[in-house]
């Protein structure tokens, strides 16, 4: 039994899974029964589920829109575990598997497409998760002659350069414009912190999801110590990497909290505690770890 067809056409890029001659099982209206796989295309457009048939393996196919960025892979014992990697040419870097960086692998183009595949045996159950970018990921079981596989689960379809995301992070400016100590306590309000950015990735990130947005500036959980007239963080993380815009910071008379732009590359500005303006609020990202 196979889902029914959507309205809308799919890509299904074919992973080379075996080196046999394959056939082609689609469930939309237009082309609903096996089909030749033609062999200088690898791609298949239906509205419907598409489904590869070896002699030896029947494995239904990830559309290029439901495409994730971390997978659960279960090891078996006893058996051969491989995983199939799908992804567009221009992100062959940056996919994990579990702690460890993807290295040494063996590429293959996809024919008529902008994906490439390869594979990886695996000992143990882990997390596949790519820290940019969306890809499939099959899981193959081999014994003797027989193989049987299916799509690895997803887990989260959100990208994040630290791991394999279950909650994401929730990045939420404030309507009201208000003090930076005001701000603290409205975060607060909404189970949020006024963000602490304490590192360059987390920086980039978090400018690149607030572009266009209609503000043009927001508080920042950062400002100068009474005491020593250094720069920390709410969250008490190392104040090492900075983004600073030109002429920034000012000395103590020019402001002891600070602002981050919400235009160009989001730089850093001193500011008086008392102006107002809005909060920008955060809750960090949870992911998913298997020992």
């Amino acid at each position: 039994m196979v889902p029914p067809a959507k309205n809308n056409t799919m890509s299904f890029p074919i992973p080379p899974v075996l080196d046999q001659p394959a056939s082609i099982l689609q469930s939309d209206k237009e082309t609903r029964g096996l089909m030749t796989f033609n062999s200088s295309s690898a791609v298949v457009e239906s509205a419907g589920t598409v489904i590869i048939y070896w002699p030896s393996l029947i494995l239904t196919l990830i559309p290029v829109e439901e495409f994730g960025s971390c997978f659960v892979v279960q090891f078996i014992q006893g058996k051969e575990n491989v995983l199939i990697i799908v992804v567009h040419k221009d992100h062959q870097q940056g996919i994990h598997i579990g702690n460890n960086p993807l290295e040494g692998a063996k590429w293959q183009e996809l024919k008529g497409t902008n994906y490439f595949s390869t594979n990886r045996s695996i000992s143990s159950t882990t997390v596949v998760w790519h820290a940019s970018a969306k890809m499939a990921v099959y899981q193959i079981y081999k014994q003797d002659n027989s193989s049987f596989g299916n799509p690895a689960p997803v887990v989260s379809a959100n990208p994040d350069f630290r791991g394999c995301v279950v909650t994401p992070e929730v990045t939420k400016i404030l309507n009201e414009s208000q003090s930076w100590q005001e701000s603290i306590r409205s975060c607060q309000k909404q189970n949020l912190n006024l963000i602490s950015i304490s590192s360059e990735a987390l920086q980039k990130q978090i400018c690149q999801n607030l572009r266009g947005n209609d503000a043009k500036q927001a508080w920042i959980g950062t400002r100068r110590s009474s005491l020593t007239g250094a720069w920390y963080w709410l969250n008490n993380s190392n104040f090492n990497n900075t983004n600073w815009a030109h002429s920034e910071p000012g000395d103590v008379s020019e402001g002891q909290c600070a602002i981050m732009s919400l235009e160009g590359d989001c730089g850093w500005k001193d500011r008086n505690c008392c102006e107002v303006t809005r909060p920008l609020c955060y809750a960090a990202t949870k992911f998913l770890h298997i020992n």
